[in-house]
């Protein structure tokens, strides 16, 4: 328990603790519960720390550097790069670390680093150094972080209190003048917020930080091509951000703007070379270019970082069929199959292409040779159940469906499901069946065309017609389902004339 030399109170503090070694992680978390320390979260990788920090006000990281896929210099990068708390005390706690790599964390931030093993007593040590540091009773430091942890917390009108307080010390805060920027945004305040970044930017053109808010603010607005030009300028000033350069090559991918994007995923791997988003992104990018072998290249390389990773596959399959290339898409599968160690999970795939060719036979024979092994083989018997359905023999596709929600409760198979119940005319059964699907995705276009469709069946024009255009706004065609609408439309006014004739 600290008792003295503290300028923090330790069970005021939310400390995070990152390590993919549970032994080490619940020694430090016993360190850090002895200095007095309540609220502690954990998390075994770096993407676990990267959600926990998107969504969580942290006061102190201690954070291991080498783990897989997002490393700790990754998570250190996030943080560096971020708007606001980009100076969260941290202490690094490595096995081993070079001179290069020490440079490096202290050059993105990390307040301090200790090697393993350590002493409970040098982890004391370094904890108390670096919040005593961060905690040092400055006026205008302390009410900033006060700020940024309110706005962090959702806490909008005391930031804003907070970063006024600061910027009555320090007129000139740009860091300050960006956090209250945001709050305003938060507020509500989208224009006066903009009219301060654009201000600073005219005075401090080089503060990356002000442009990076200016894209987030113009982005949330609706305003793309503005949050574009941003983005690009805050890019030019500090390249070396790969989540931030990811996130505009997707928006430029989106704009059907390939050639750009792939500049932008390109420059993300400079700076992290196996960042599977990146890959995965110059997967997408080639393809709608056309340049089909390059996009697999990219998405076999997603698969040699994470070796049981399906949507690369299917992402490459996807592309295939779109590009009018099935054979393509099918010995891309068959290669897979003969050189990996989920053979099972390939064939499924192949399975699932198959059935979407209308190749049912030879989408059957693989699915009995995945479930004489595994007979509660989900997805199998998922693709099994559908094969019947397709073929019209719907009594022996229906416990195939029952089978797969109880093994793989998702929205889609409970959809499935409901799909061959409607056509078996078994109403309450499908509904029932489509509100577990709400339950678990409230937000799916199927499942309410689904219930559009049933409500037809019922003769429901008015109910039929607001699920229709609700399953639009979730993403289904407009162009194909716009008819459907249309035509309840006419029912309903029928009906009504009728009733008032």
């Amino acid at each position: 328990m600290i008792v003295q030399k503290a300028r923090f109170e330790p069970a005021a503090l939310t400390v995070l603790i990152v390590d993919d070694h549970d032994p080490i992680r619940k020694a430090i978390k016993r360190v850090v519960m002895h200095m007095g320390f309540v609220s502690i979260i954990e998390c075994f990788d770096g993407a676990e720390a990267l959600n926990v920090l998107k969504s969580n006000a942290i006061d102190l990281l201690i954070l291991d550097l080498y783990m897989k896929r997002i490393t700790g210099i990754d998570v250190l990068q996030h943080i560096s790069d971020r708007s606001v708390a980009s100076d969260i005390p941290v202490v690094v706690v490595t096995g081993e670390a070079s001179k290069e790599d020490i440079v490096k964390v202290a050059g993105l931030g990390a307040s301090d680093y200790l090697l393993k093993p350590f002493q409970a007593s040098e982890l004391e040590k370094k904890i108390l150094g670096v919040l005593n540091t961060y905690h040092a009773p400055i006026a205008s430091l302390e009410s900033l972080h006060s700020a940024e942890k309110f706005l962090a917390t959702g806490r909008y009108v005391d930031a804003l209190e907070a970063y006024d307080r600061t910027l009555d010390l320090e007129p000139h805060n740009s860091r300050a003048v960006v956090g209250r920027s945001l709050v305003l945004a938060k507020l509500n305040r989208e224009a006066e917020a903009l009219a301060r970044l654009r201000d600073l930017v005219q005075k401090n053109p080089n503060y990356h930080k002000a442009y990076r808010a200016l894209g987030d603010i113009l982005l949330s607005a609706g305003q793309r091509e503005q949050a574009l030009a941003a983005m690009r300028q805050e890019l030019a000033i500090n390249p070396k951000q790969p989540e931030r350069q990811i996130q505009i090559a997707k928006l430029l991918l989106q704009n059907s703007l390939p050639e750009d994007a792939i500049v932008h995923f390109r420059a993300a791997l400079r700076v992290s070379p196996k960042n599977t988003a990146a890959l995965m992104g110059l997967g997408h990018a080639f393809a709608a270019q056309g340049n089909l072998d390059k996009s697999i290249y990219y998405f076999h390389r997603v698969r040699r970082y994470l070796p049981h990773a399906l949507k690369p596959l299917e992402a490459a399959v996807k592309h295939c069929i779109e590009a009018g290339d099935p054979k393509k898409a099918e010995y891309l599968l068959k290669d897979e199959r003969k050189i990996s160690s989920d053979k099972h999970e390939i064939s499924t795939l192949l399975a699932s292409f198959y059935l979407q060719q209308k190749r049912n036979e030879e989408a059957l024979m693989l699915v009995r040779e995945i479930l004489q092994k595994q007979p509660d083989h989900a997805q199998a018997l998922r693709i099994c159940g559908n094969i019947h359905l397709h073929n019209g023999d719907l009594n022996e596709a229906l416990p195939v469906l029952q089978r797969v929600v109880q093994l793989l409760p998702t929205a889609d198979a409970f959809n499935n499901l409901a799909e061959l119940l409607i056509l078996m005319r078994q109403i309450p059964a499908g509904l029932e069946a489509l509100n577990e699907s709400i339950r678990l995705e409230p937000n799916k276009a199927k499942t309410f065309l689904l219930l559009a469709q049933i409500h037809v069946m019922t003769q429901q024009w008015l109910k039929a017609t607001q699920l229709y255009m609700r399953a639009v706004q979730l993403g289904a065609s407009e162009a194909k389902f716009g008819p459907e609408i249309a035509e309840c439309s006419r029912r309903r006014l029928n009906r009504q004339q009728k009733l008032t004739a």
